[in-house]
């Protein structure tokens, strides 16, 4: 059977429609998680939780060293 190349050729017709089938479950699925998708969702996340930190970073180290100043001044 294997060598018979009819049955070899309607073998992998019949793999390629089972594996065109799932990708196409897979891509009509809503509820399916595409990889590259929540990658890209996750590296943006990281990207303005960074941003955000170093906001909020930048303005305690404003804070304080106006409190240095306040406190300097103040001694003087």
């Amino acid at each position: 059977m294997l060598n018979d190349s009819e049955y070899r050729e309607q073998v992998l017709q019949s793999q390629k429609i089972d594996r065109d089938k799932k990708r196409q479950a897979i891509k009509d699925d809503p509820l399916h998680v595409d990889a590259r998708k929540n990658a890209n969702r996750m590296a943006r996340v990281k990207r303005v939780t960074g941003e955000t930190q170093n906001i909020l970073d930048t303005q305690k180290r404003e804070n304080m060293i106006e409190k240095v100043r306040q406190r300097y001044i103040y001694f003087i």
